[in-house]
């Protein structure tokens, strides 16, 4: 069987990497004692699973940067070669004379409910706007 080739794009996505990953993991995956498990970050498959919506690739090649660059305390921009990559996708997509969304706030709240959902609740400094991005790039499997 040869490999297979899946474009990976989207407008809006809350991406599980870095901090954000960190600290979801930490809520979601405890041993018998409610310790967290030691962060995984091939364990993509597996936070992906907590979530509706969520997409997941270990051979992703493309770009991925903060969709409101301004809004972030320091923005992402991320070049993967071939990598791992696991996101939240938003559930509404812009037409062609309509936005999706009101405004950038109802886009954030949309992803914090998201996460409450799977029962995680991120800290009150966190930096939301730095992990809402776009992705645009190939899936190879």
């Amino acid at each position: 069987m040869g490999m297979r080739e899946y474009p990976m794009v989207e407008p809006a996505a809350f991406l599980l990497y870095g901090e954000a990953a960190e600290l979801i993991w930490a809520q979601l995956f405890k041993d018998e004692d409610g310790n967290p498990e030691p962060f995984d970050p091939d364990g993509v498959e597996d936070l992906a699973e907590e979530f509706d919506g969520a997409c997941w690739s270990i051979s992703f090649d493309g770009e991925v940067e903060t969709l409101f660059p301004e809004l972030a305390k320091d923005p992402l921009e991320e070049s993967f070669d071939e990598g791992t990559i696991c996101y939240i996708s938003c559930d509404r997509i812009p037409s062609l004379f309509r936005t999706a969304y009101p405004d950038k706030e109802a886009l954030r709240k949309e992803f914090e409910e998201k996460l409450a959902a799977a029962g995680v609740t991120m800290p009150e400094d966190f930096d939301w706007w730095r992990y809402i991005v776009k992705v645009n790039g190939t899936n190879f499997s």
